[in-house]
């Protein structure tokens, strides 16, 4: 899973350069959402007790449901050339078509949304589900694997922190704040 943060596809490159752009996009929100959701998580359920570590996970399946705005990315993500390289990074994310919502239903079902030209789009729809504290994201191509796995770190009523790593390994970790605007 890749986390692509594109600051002038809107405003500078083609109609085909822009979509293949969002999907990229698409792809590095998914790893960044589910970092931040991870951080979220780990900060809204950690307690003083050092056997408090992990988050119950009727706790997160009840926390979850809702809509979920990203607003900060931190850790290593992909430049936005053609080669890919891995940079590390610590930024918010701009009130601009950058946005991006994921929205989570008690039925377990997610739909992915990206801001562009003044109005929310539905990027991808399908399944998820929650295993401890990780969250399970599946891929409308391929319902047998999840897309992506993701450490919820911290949720609240307020914010939700996920962690996750590039494909390239675990040394290549991020992680992706969310807040929720539902």
């Amino acid at each position: 899973m890749r986390m692509f943060v594109c600051h002038n596809c809107t405003r500078m490159s083609s109609v085909a350069s822009h979509r293949r752009n969002h999907i990229v996009m698409k792809k590095n929100f998914y790893c960044m959402f589910l970092a931040l959701l991870a951080t979220v998580l780990c900060i809204g359920f950690t307690g003083c007790s050092s056997d408090d570590d992990d988050l119950a996970e009727s706790e997160v399946k009840t926390s979850i449901v809702g809509t979920w705005e990203t607003t900060h990315y931190s850790g290593y993500t992909y430049d936005d050339t053609k080669e890919e390289n891995i940079i590390k990074v610590d930024q918010d994310i701009p009130d601009d078509d950058l946005k991006q919502r994921i929205s989570f239903t008690e039925d377990g079902i997610y739909t992915w949304y990206y801001y562009y030209r003044s109005r929310w789009n539905i990027e991808d729809s399908d399944k998820y589900e929650v295993k401890g504290n990780t969250l399970r994201l599946y891929y409308s191509d391929d319902d047998e694997e999840p897309y992506e796995d993701a450490k919820i770190v911290s949720i609240n009523s307020k914010t939700m922190v996920v962690e996750s790593h590039l494909e390239e390994g675990s040394k290549y970790t991020y992680r992706v704040t969310l807040k929720r605007v539902d």
